[in-house]
């Protein structure tokens, strides 16, 4: 059983230096220093996000939006 489950293993880790999914920079116009606290998905591609620029991430101050209508290609901010 311990076998059967290293390999499980070996294989989780080849498949994701095989099948790399990359993060990719998003312009949204929102500042550098900006968290986002919250995501909403609506199905797969709406989504809303409510971001803040307050240092600790409680979310006491809500600055904006962003919502994005194709899967989180492009984002815009409200």
């Amino acid at each position: 059983m311990k076998t059967f489950f290293s390999i499980i293993f070996f294989f989780c880790l080849i498949s994701v230096s095989i099948f790399p999914q990359p993060w990719l920079l998003q312009n949204s116009n929102i500042p550098a220093n900006a968290n986002a606290l919250y995501f909403y998905p609506v199905d797969d591609d709406i989504c809303w996000a409510l971001w803040t620029t307050n240092e600790s991430g409680t979310g006491e101050y809500i600055n904006g939006y962003l919502r994005t209508t194709d899967g989180g290609t492009n984002w815009q901010s409200d």
